[in-house]
């Protein structure tokens, strides 16, 4: 099974990142605090995708959207590009069976560089496509399929493939996917074969620790358990002794508080465990973990001395913090459904095997052109960020920004939209902060960004661009006119 600090390790051997950058970066993963390992290994993948985004396309060392990410933890939080108004979809409604599985191609959209489509897949004896039970939870935000690739005329002209998938599970023999391909050449006309291999995800293990009570929330039905205490950094010691493991008998609470964390000062479940022994300490530390329904879970692989989601006290004791809301306070009543547990990490799964193929034609006339903006020389400076935009590049479902970094200042994140014709603001997502530059400088001065939309958009019918209160006219700046 691998370990979360494995997979962090791997997300930075694909690039060739200075230590700097890294540093960097897990001064960034402390503002992480307090929540699931799997959302915040999503996190991080995001911080070193923007980072090395930025070295190798300009070579500027920054991180230029903290929090950019393109795929969340939960499928709920994935971008689906096919929901909303007016988008440039077109159906093509096939369906086929193989392999005990059937699939239904819904919608199709086109860019110049890349296809998407949303496909339901069944299961026809109703092998589960997930797992979910007490001590098993399919991590849905990767699961996806092995491979994505596009065929035009019999020849691979796919560059890079991806999956999504989109639903939440609740039926555990359907799935609803929208995968991606993008592709060079021209396909108009042309014999077209999506071919998609293998279901594939991941399944984070726990095992019971013989909770002794219902939920967290059982555990700590006490008015003084229950009260806000004022404390520094660590939760003090008190004078309880609440029993919570028929596996660790020696082992109880002796405080709880709810207190304020991190630099939004978010309320969070402070819990102060006396391990009882060295034995039960060395154990808890390294697997202690809570578990949420949808198999979330915090735990000291993820956040020790850093997030300090677990970590030791300089006493002996163990403080773990819970929280139940991603950017909120902690809500009481949501520690119902909380439990805890032990980390066993996690385990690659092939839910169905298989190699499946969809062929398909595309018309010219349905295919999503790209808009270029140029000349730009656009600087927005609200009094708390400055930077400027030099050029532009808008496709269906996301756009590209140049501007230039030694205008670039402040911390503060901004709000971004498109205007469409009819009035319509699509907003702009994961683009995070700009100007985070490592050692207080850059080694180039044009930086290069990426943002995603929350739906896909007709390109044709952009207009302009809102940065907070700011309108930009874009027709101006259009290539052509």
């Amino acid at each position: 099974m691998k370990k979360f600090r494995d997979k962090y390790q791997e997300e930075f051997k694909q690039y060739d990142v200075s230590e700097v950058l890294i540093e960097k970066t897990k001064l960034k993963m402390k503002e992480v605090e307090g929540k699931s390992r799997r959302r915040s290994l999503w996190k991080m993948k995001g911080v070193v995708a923007a980072a090395c985004m930025i070295i190798t396309l300009t070579g500027v060392v920054a991180i230029a959207a903290t929090y950019w990410s393109p795929h969340e933890s939960t499928p709920s939080r994935w971008i689906d590009e096919f929901s909303g108004n007016n988008v440039p979809a077109n159906p093509l409604n096939k369906v086929m069976q193989k392999d005990n599985m059937k699939f239904t191609f819904d919608n199709i959209i086109v860019d110049e560089d890349k296809v998407m489509i949303k496909v339901y897949v069944e299961s026809l004896d109703k092998t589960p496509i997930s797992n979910t039970n007490e001590l098993i939870n399919s991590y849905l935000g990767q699961q996806g399929f092995k491979s994505v690739k596009l065929y035009c005329d019999g020849k691979e002209i796919s560059t890079h493939g991806s999956s999504a998938r989109m639903d939440d599970g609740s039926v555990p023999y359907k799935a609803t996917y929208n995968i991606t391909c993008e592709y060079t050449g021209d396909i108009a006309g042309n014999n077209l074969k999506i071919q998609i291999e293998d279901i594939v995800g991941c399944d984070w293990i726990s095992e019971s620790i013989g909770f002794k009570f219902d939920s967290v929330y059982d555990m700590i039905q006490d008015e003084e358990l229950l009260s806000e205490k004022e404390f520094t950094d660590i939760l003090p010691a008190g004078d309880k002794k609440i029993y919570f493991s028929d596996k660790y008998p020696e082992a109880y609470i002796d405080n709880i508080g709810i207190a304020p964390s991190g630099e939004m000062n978010y309320k969070r479940l402070y819990i102060s465990i006396v391990p009882g022994n060295e034995e039960s300490a060395k154990a808890l530390m390294e697997r202690l973990m809570y578990r949420e329904p949808d198999g979330s879970f915090g735990c000291a692989d993820l956040f020790n001395e850093e997030g300090k989601n677990l970590y030791e006290t300089e006493d002996g004791r163990l403080i773990m913090t819970i929280n139940t809301e991603r950017n909120d306070d902690l809500i009481i009543d949501n520690l119902k459904y909380v439990t805890l547990a032990l980390n066993n990490g996690e385990e690659d799964v092939t839910y169905a095997s298989g190699i499946w193929d969809l062929d398909f034609m595309v018309d010219a006339k349905n295919i999503v052109s790209k808009q270029i903006y140029t000349g730009m020389d656009f600087e927005y400076n609200d009094g708390s960020i400055n930077f400027s935009i030099n050029e532009m590049v808008i496709s269906s479902n996301g756009m590209k920004m140049k501007g230039d970094m030694s205008k670039i200042s402040g911390e503060k994140s901004f709000e971004l939209k498109i205007v469409m014709k009819d009035g319509t603001e699509v907003n702009v997502e994961k683009l995070g902060h700009i100007g985070d530059v490592i050692d207080g400088h850059a080694i180039q001065n044009e930086y290069d960004m990426e943002g995603r939309f929350t739906q896909a958009l007709n390109t044709g019918d952009v207009v302009g661009m809102k940065i907070n209160e700011t309108y930009i006219d874009l027709m101006i700046y259009k290539k052509g006119n």
